[in-house]
């Protein structure tokens, strides 16, 4: 068994849980997501609840692969504290606990074999069973989605691709702040010692001055927005921030098919540093899938899906026949421990191991997951899904 470290890539790991799942579903197999974001104390709350996690994990296990799951959680209780003290926010585990009478106990190497190191919080959770539990990855990647953020004044423009807490690419236009400003410039009269200050004769020199600095903030304008339209990629949040004249200048000269999905902010708080940004753009990211994963459900709920399949026996078959296009899943479809902010057991009212198996189903024949909090769903047992035929 060996160990592989990735850094922030949540939609290439949830692949390859799934091909481990179906190659070797039938092991025991501990997944565990952690919130590392630390309290007041400088250490995160979720290491003082794994333990007991992993003994609610083991229940209805046999005696030594519940003790193999304890010996489990001691090591990553180790590893998330070191991964901790680096700065890491987020941390997915994969292991196959070792136990007496295991035939990996000859193993050379024994240990996780799918550690995800992140930039950004994801829910906490730790289950045990026969192979690795996709959801918390899953609902992760849908709510991470990425942001492209653009801030812009009349003479400069960056914009950051900002994915799993980090960036991920990012370009800039900049002009000299002289040539866009009708402050301190200088009329050709003026320049050769002639008449200033509203004397006789200055109208037309200023007036040439104003046209002349229209003409370069329009000119630094067509640029940015070309380089914008260039970088925004289909499934980004597109989020201008700048004073009302600077965003107007830019969202004004880029194609409609772009500017109409911008959300316009105000100029960011004065010295907000790269860790605080990353994280409101992580925020505002979940709030906007969330409120997509609402429409999604009321449009499932108000008959807008023709093919609507509602029921676990008929998404299950649907499965079977690769017809699903979309599941739409309850985000407390499955029971997990919450985030920093609260790290009780969050117990789910439905059949949370019948929601992952059909979750994995879909993935596998090529669904989308939307993920919702529509209170709805539950009742539905966690999980419809729309069909493509």
């Amino acid at each position: 068994m060996t160990t592989e470290t990735e850094i922030g890539r949540i939609d290439s790991l949830l692949g390859k849980l799934l091909d481990i799942g179906e190659a070797d579903g039938d092991r025991l197999t501990v997944t565990a997501t952690l919130d590392l974001t630390p309290d007041g104390t400088g250490q995160p709350p979720v290491l003082k609840a794994l333990r007991q996690a992993g003994r609610q994990a083991a229940e209805g296990l046999e005696k030594h692969q519940a003790e193999a799951v304890e010996d489990e959680m001691r090591e990553l209780e180790e590893a998330a504290a070191d991964a901790s003290s680096r700065g890491v926010l987020g941390l997915v585990w994969v292991a196959h606990p070792v136990y007496s009478g295991d035939a990996q106990d000859a193993d050379p190497n024994p240990g996780p074999f799918v550690v995800l190191e992140l930039a950004a919080p994801i829910r906490n959770s730790v289950h045990a069973g026969s192979g690795p539990r996709v959801f918390e990855v899953a609902r992760a990647a849908y709510l991470d989605r990425p942001v492209a953020l653009v801030t812009t004044d009349m003479h400069t423009m960056d914009v950051t691709r900002v994915r799993y807490g980090a960036a991920a690419g990012s370009d800039e236009v900049d002009w000299p702040q002289h040539y866009t400003s009708k402050l301190g410039q200088r009329t050709n009269r003026a320049a050769q010692g002639g008449p200033v200050g509203g004397m006789q004769g200055t109208g037309h020199a200023y007036a040439n001055v104003e046209r002349w600095v229209e003409a370069q903030r329009n000119l630094f304008a067509n640029e940015a927005a070309e380089h914008v339209a260039k970088f925004v990629h289909g499934d980004d949040i597109l989020v201008v921030e700048g004073v009302d004249e600077a965003r107007s200048q830019l969202l004004g000269r880029l194609p409609e098919s772009v500017s109409a999905r911008a959300v316009q902010l105000n100029a960011p708080p004065h010295g907000e540093d790269d860790r605080d940004r990353f994280d409101r753009l992580r925020r505002l990211a979940i709030d906007v899938q969330l409120d997509n994963g609402r429409q999604r459900a009321e449009g499932w709920f108000g008959g807008a899906e023709p093919n609507a399949i509602n029921g676990l026996e008929a998404i299950a078959t649907a499965c079977e026949q690769g017809r699903v296009a979309t599941v739409i899943v309850h985000e407390d479809a499955t029971d997990h421990l919450g985030t920093a902010e609260d790290t009780r057991v969050h117990e789910s009212s439905v059949d949370g191991a019948a929601v992952e198996r059909l979750l994995q189903a879909a993935l596998r024949q090529g669904a989308v997951a939307v993920f919702t909090d529509d209170e709805r769903l539950l009742g539905e047992g966690g999980i419809v899904a729309i069909g493509r035929y």
